[in-house]
């Protein structure tokens, strides 16, 4: 689903030759019609939109993604799970490193890009900026009944400055 995300969220209405994208053309053909953002997402539910995409591949992907705000967050090396670690880049997806990864995190925590490197060796340097000790974006879900009635609620909330702010 990259090229019709890449082509979703980009400004331009072109398809390069080498990938499988949509574009406004394939977006107004739809049933009913409708137009690609051409800017970020807004919404994880934005993603059902997209060219291709279908329940099932929502629903896998929903423990491991979010859509942030127009953020730059790095993911957190500490809790993200082995499957959102292994997607970031290729250096993360060989076992042994990513094993070696969440052998010291388990142990110890990981709190310095040196401990990374010397945990899990030089070649996941080009995942230095995808990768964080911290967390400053949360996910909150609740659920709860009364009776028969069922509600879940979610939230997201960002942390700034030790005070959290609900987005």
């Amino acid at each position: 689903f990259s090229g019709p995300l890449q082509d979703w969220i980009d400004k331009d209405d072109r398809v390069p030759a080498n990938r499988d994208g949509a574009e406004s053309s394939w977006y107004r053909s739809a049933e009913p019609p409708y137009l690609p953002r051409n800017g970020p997402l807004l919404s994880f539910a934005e993603l059902a939109l997209l060219k291709g995409m279908d329940a099932d591949t929502l629903r896998a992907l929903r423990p491991f993604a979010s859509v942030l705000p127009l953020a730059v967050a790095r993911v957190n090396v500490n809790t993200a799970p082995p499957e959102v670690l292994a997607a970031l880049h290729p250096s993360l997806d060989d076992d042994l490193v990513l094993g070696r990864l969440l052998q010291a995190r388990a142990s110890a925590g990981i709190s310095s890009w040196q401990e990374v490197l010397s945990t899990a060796g030089s070649s996941v340097a080009a995942a230095k900026s995808l990768l964080g000790f911290k967390s400053g974006w949360f996910r909150v879900r609740s659920s709860g009944a009364v009776g028969d009635t069922y509600r879940s609620v979610e939230a997201l909330l960002n942390r700034q400055e030790g005070r959290i702010h609900i987005i």
